[in-house]
């Protein structure tokens, strides 16, 4: 039996089911939204450092919910999980391991109907992860990869390789400016993992997004706006912690190994399901080109990719209305 300590309240016929799974030192919050009658059922990988209140929050995710049952949950580490999970458990095994139980968890609590995965960003690599193994149940009939890190050691290879193109372009004079960023990226051939070179990354990635038309600091700023505009205090299972929030994030920022997220797209090629791929132009944490590896590997009947012209790494926020219709129609297939 698995352990789960249970809130349970239905609406109106929509479920608003509560619960946490317990796995290796990591109690971990599970939610639902959505209509109980449903036949299909959502289930959401969040990124790396946020939480799935930060999807359920979005007006994107409400038309989902409007539509299908879908299932929120934190992963070790981040959002409100509990516990005493260890550093050397924050690896994409045990995150995998983790998706595995919750799974199970919804089959036994819920009459989830057809399951579809939706993972971003670090939530991606946990789910092309997942999906690529042998014993995935027959009730998963597909996936939706948005900006999803296959493989975080490629998704910063392409964005540096950019940057550097973009500086070569405007270099001028070997000790300009621009040859120095060039410089940069070539003394780190790997992820920066501690500041102050993560910020110096990021500061190159704003610089040739505002060049190139997309305000991204605006737009993650709007982003935090609205979700606190949300009532962040009513969100939770009791009164929200938001030093115990912001503890959970860091510590999946600077201990998760994001190293070890390095599918190769023979890795995934084995997913027999059908998957959309879903990108942002501007997106430098997973650029288009490794989204663009990621469909070519996994693509097949019923497959798709769409690439949002107007996003960056959270399309969901950046073009909800697109963002929501094109899940949507991929779900009404299944």
């Amino acid at each position: 039996m698995i352990r789960v300590a249970v809130i349970t309240m239905l609406l109106a016929g929509c479920t608003s089911d509560r619960f946490f799974v317990r796995r290796n030192g990591a109690d971990l919050p599970v939610w639902v939204r959505g209509p109980e009658a449903s036949e299909l059922t959502v289930v959401v990988q969040h990124g790396s450092g946020t939480s799935g209140a930060l999807y359920d929050w979005m007006p994107a995710f409400d038309q989902l919910e409007a539509a299908v049952r879908v299932v929120y949950w934190d992963q070790r580490g981040a959002g409100i999980s509990q516990g005493a999970a260890s550093p050397d458990s924050l690896v994409l095994g045990e995150s995998v391991a983790d998706l595995d139980l919750v799974l199970d968890a919804v089959r036994e609590r819920l009459d989830p109907g057809r399951i579809v995965l939706l993972g971003h960003s670090l939530g991606g690599g946990i789910s092309l992860a997942y999906l690529s193994r042998s014993s995935v149940g027959p009730d998963i009939v597909g996936y939706v990869d948005v900006s999803g890190g296959r493989s975080l050691r490629e998704a910063y290879e392409a964005a540096s390789a950019d940057i550097v193109a973009w500086a070569q372009a405007k270099t001028e004079a070997p000790g300009d400016r621009y040859a120095e960023i060039v410089a940069f990226y070539e003394a780190r051939p790997t992820f920066p993992r501690q500041e102050p070179d993560r910020s110096q990354h990021a500061a190159y990635v704003d610089e040739v997004l505002a060049e190139r038309g997309y305000d991204q600091a605006a737009s993650m700023g709007a982003m935090t706006s609205f979700l606190l505009s949300r009532g962040v205090g009513n969100a939770w299972f009791g009164p929200f912690d938001p030093l115990g929030f912001l503890a959970n994030t860091q510590r999946v920022v600077q201990d998760y190994d994001l190293d070890g997220v390095d599918l190769s797209p023979d890795d995934v090629a084995a997913i027999d399901v059908p998957v959309l791929v879903l990108a942002g132009q501007f997106d430098f944490a997973v650029p288009q080109s490794v989204s663009q590896r990621t469909f070519e590997a996994v693509g097949g009947d019923g497959s798709g990719l769409q690439v949002f012209e107007e996003s960056g790494h959270f399309p969901m926020w950046d073009q909800p209305g697109p963002f929501a219709n094109g899940v949507l129609e991929f779900l009404q297939a299944r």
